[in-house]
């Protein structure tokens, strides 16, 4: 998280949640434009947006303290469940 020092670990779950759903909309968008036998543009843009927040999750989605990841939990806890910091 060194490349956004400003950002908590609730920020980045806000942005790669907003990434995921907008992602998942323009995908399904996409879809509903598509024909048979001829794939839409916008579904790349959906299925791209929505591997960025993948990506996003995975990279930022840390413990501050330890780095260790966060990204396999439903819901982000109090306490970093390697080290036992509290999380902001």
């Amino acid at each position: 998280m060194k490349k956004f020092p400003n950002l908590k670990l609730k920020a980045h779950v806000k942005i790669y949640s907003f990434l995921e759903v907008i992602g998942a909309i323009v995908f399904a968008t996409g879809c509903w434009l598509s024909e048979f036998g001829y794939i839409h543009p916008v579904v790349w843009i959906g299925f791209l947006l929505i591997l960025l927040g993948i990506l996003w999750c995975f990279v930022f989605v840390k413990c501050p303290h330890c780095g260790s990841g966060l990204y396999y939990m439903r819901h982000i806890p109090a306490y970093c469940p390697d080290c036992g910091k509290q999380l902001d």
